[in-house]
């Protein structure tokens, strides 16, 4: 891995947000035009690279991660499969065009990355819908739910930066959980 990636991975793994944005600048563009050009919308863009982060991210927490290929094209990689999986869904993959700009050395890179990453590319329908849901949930259940399971906060941390009394925080959770849980039962 070149130093210009290990910086990167080590940015992410240190939970510097800086690095999110240089990853847009860096690689966004790249998303948008493979998926307009394989029956995709700006919007499809978006979140099929958003997806493609959080994948990028999550292998980055896991201390066996070794980058083989550099980040563009591992994102590139990710992007592809998440989109092509996305059309496949849609029933749409007849007509798909793969319009990647690719080098011997990159496909080399891809394919390597086919055969041995992929298996922590599996993003699933539960997924999907979890997040949806949580971006429809509302902020105040989005924050507490967020400190729960995701800052693993016990509810006498959370109360303070909530202002919420200690038993309004455990009613607070149950009802965000029902909420939740009713917004993917109607994905």
């Amino acid at each position: 891995m070149d130093s210009h990636n290990k910086r990167l991975v080590d940015a992410v793994r240190k939970g510097d947000n800086l690095v999110i944005r240089q990853l847009y600048l860096d690689y966004y563009q790249y998303a948008t035009k493979f998926v307009i050009t394989n029956n995709g919308t700006k919007d499809d863009a978006m979140e099929c690279f958003q997806e493609a982060l959080v994948v990028f991210f999550r292998a980055t927490c896991d201390e066996d991660f070794c980058l083989k290929a550099n980040v563009k094209h591992y994102l590139a990689a990710v992007v592809k499969n998440l989109w092509l999986k996305e059309l496949r869904r849609k029933k749409k993959s007849q007509k798909v065009l793969t319009s990647l700009d690719l080098t011997r050395s990159n496909l080399e890179e891809i394919e390597y990355f086919d055969e041995v990453e992929f298996e922590k590319v599996k993003l699933d329908e539960n997924y999907r819908k979890l997040s949806t849901a949580l971006n429809n949930i509302g902020a105040d259940c989005h924050t507490l739910l967020n400190y729960t399971f995701f800052d693993k906060k016990k509810d006498k941390e959370i109360a303070p930066l909530m202002n919420y009394k200690l038993d309004f925080v455990r009613q607070k959770r149950k009802r965000c959980l029902a909420k939740l849980k009713e917004i993917i039962n109607e994905l």
